[in-house]
């Protein structure tokens, strides 16, 4: 399987999510596949908005981190290092 993302940033409109994603939009590698993800839709828009034409493309996802289900369904669509590690940053 191909992962749809290379990172996925769980937690993005957090303080530490917040600077990974302003790194990633600003510094990132071109090539790089980034999703930003968090609980309130509308926060993550904010967000986008905020960092500028660099993050416009870049997915937004809905994901609680109560719902086990749904953080399983993320670290899914993301690249995984090994067996063990997953590419969520929270």
């Amino acid at each position: 399987d191909i992962a749809e993302f290379d990172v996925a940033v769980l937690g993005a409109t957090g303080f530490t999510g917040r600077l990974a994603c302003e790194y990633l939009a600003q510094r990132g590698l071109p090539n790089l596949r980034w999703a930003m993800a968090g609980r309130n839709g509308s926060r993550l828009r904010e967000l986008q908005d905020s960092l500028g034409a660099s993050a416009r493309p870049v997915p937004l996802l809905e994901v609680d981190v109560r719902d086990e289900a749904a953080v399983k369904k993320l670290v899914g669509r993301s690249r995984r290092g090994d067996a063990t590690s997953t590419s969520l940053v929270r």
